[in-house]
């Protein structure tokens, strides 16, 4: 797998941690400053790439599916894991 594609992934698991923790598309999008339509691709995406469901959507907001609560768990180690990565990879190479 090319470092490009890990951090593509890497990116649809922050984006729904993201959107996970405001309850809305709308919201996360105004947080990670990024478009509504983008990010609700990403999610599309990530939701494809695992052929699950992982949000509930109305007017609302969303709200987690049971699955989507497992994804946001292993999103959260995933992504506290890859910042353990990062930094060390600093410390050795700085």
């Amino acid at each position: 797998m090319r470092t490009q594609d890990i951090i593509d992934q890497l990116e649809k698991f922050a984006a729904f941690k993201t959107v996970a923790e405001c309850g809305s598309i709308r919201k996360a999008s105004e947080v990670m400053n990024i478009a509504q339509p983008s990010l609700s691709v990403k999610i599309q995406n990530l939701e494809d790439a695992l052929s699950l469901k992982l949000l509930e959507r109305d007017r609302k907001g969303v709200l987690l599916t049971k699955e989507g609560q497992l994804v946001l768990d292993f999103a959260n180690d995933l992504l506290d894991r890859s910042e353990e990565l990062r930094k060390t990879l600093v410390e050795e190479t700085g």
